[in-house]
């Protein structure tokens, strides 16, 4: 007997990457990964958390059969000694007790003059892990994750094989791939300072990752409601469904994903018959799971209910609101709170001040790429924002779950 209410977990769980079951072609993105794999270049993949960067690779290697294997660049394991460990950890073994073998005999024997001068280097640990890759004879994509957060010593290690890429030592079925947020390629070249000799060696996708379209968004729903689920749900409504979900939620695939659990959930409850209704009771019950420091941090903003305040939620409105990632306060994020506001009309809103309150709240931070603007701590920040946050009669207010 089909049991739904497990299908709905089993369809929406994101634990460890979001299912490839209701994945969503995104034909560009795709058509030039595929291509990049045929370059020896290292590529970069850069895109918001939870845009499905890794949903990307993963389904299009897949589709590909290629054999692929992943180290996250915030480990504190040592880079290359990562690598080999995940496509050979027995030879790496082999190959230290046979160095240490060899240093007790000459230690043994008197030979040794100094022994912090012996040993494992790390081009020999270089070169064990292209002749494994070389002996695997079939393609091998190496994938480095959390770009953003790699130290300066991983980052060092990691240039070291990259500029080995056009070396007649580099195995020929390797491809190396960097997975990190939309400054990660920043971070990576200011750290280690590179050249036009490591920037030759290395490709950026051209497009970010980002949030799904209109149309992808309903691409997902139909898939999942309709074509999986089978839910009684027409077509009209699932376009509804889907201007909310782009409007709330922003088409970021893991949130979308997400929240698509508590409306089906919703739907399978109400015998399989979808509700206008449901829309903001489902983000209600997703809200409640949501990361609650942030949830903490703008409902802590909105607490008083001094002139400034009102002003300040008047800006937190705006930014939930603006489809920009990084921003001027004077540029970008004023001049909307005056169209909007009709009360900001001829007083200074001290903006300035404002955004440095924000900072000092845990909710904006310096961009990381350009000192004059301003982004999210976090990027949920924004999407909490739009939840959470309603406006009546030019009022904002926190919505009450």
């Amino acid at each position: 007997m089909r049991n739904k209410e497990t299908e709905i977990y089993d369809l929406f769980k994101t634990k460890i990457a979001l299912p490839t079951n209701v994945y969503v072609k995104r034909a560009a993105l795709e058509k030039e990964l595929e291509l990049s794999l045929r370059e020896n270049k290292c590529l970069v993949i850069r895109g918001q958390s939870g845009a499905g960067k890794s949903w990307l690779y993963k389904k299009k290697l897949g589709e590909l059969s290629i054999n692929y294997y992943t180290t996250s660049c915030t480990l504190d394991n040592a880079i290359i000694d990562s690598m080999i460990t995940k496509v050979g950890n027995r030879v790496l073994k082999e190959v230290e007790e046979q160095a240490s073998a060899k240093v007790k005999a000459l230690v043994a024997e008197g030979d040794l003059s100094s022994k912090k001068t012996y040993g494992i280097t790390k081009n020999d640990k270089i070169n064990l892990f292209f002749k494994i890759i070389k002996d695997k004879k079939e393609r091998v994509v190496y994938v480095f994750d959390n770009l953003e957060g790699i130290s300066e010593e991983r980052a060092k290690d990691l240039v070291s094989i990259i500029m080995l890429i056009d070396d007649e030592i580099y195995p020929e079925n390797l491809k190396l791939i960097l997975v990190g947020a939309p400054e990660a390629g920043y971070r990576f070249f200011s750290i280690i300072e590179s050249d036009n000799t490591i920037r030759n060696r290395v490709k950026l996708l051209s497009k970010e990752v980002g949030g799904l379209t209109l149309d992808e968004t309903k691409d997902f729903i139909r898939n999942a409601f309709i074509d999986i689920l089978d839910f009684k749900i027409s077509m009209e409504q699932i376009n509804l469904i889907a201007v909310y979900i782009k409007t709330k939620i922003d088409g970021i695939p893991q949130y979308v994903n997400e929240y698509c659990k508590y409306l089906a959930t919703e739907i399978y409850e109400n015998n399989d018959s979808f509700d206008e209704k449901m829309l903001d009771s489902s983000i209600a019950s997703w809200i409640k799971e949501f990361d609650q420091t942030i949830v903490h941090e703008i409902t802590n903003a909105m607490n008083s209910r001094n002139n400034d305040t009102k002003r300040r939620n008047q800006v937190l409105y705006v930014l939930g609101e603006i489809d920009k990632w990084q921003f001027s306060p004077t540029e970008d994020i004023e001049p909307e709170v005056r169209r909007i506001f009709s009360n900001t009309g001829g007083v200074d809103i001290n903006i300035s001040q404002i955004f440095r309150q924000l900072i000092d709240r845990k909710i904006l931070q310096n961009s990381s790429m350009n000192p004059s603007l301003y982004e999210f701590r976090d990027r949920k920040m924004r999407v909490a924002l739009r939840s959470l946050l309603r406006l009546n009669n030019e009022q904002v207010s926190v919505v009450s779950f």
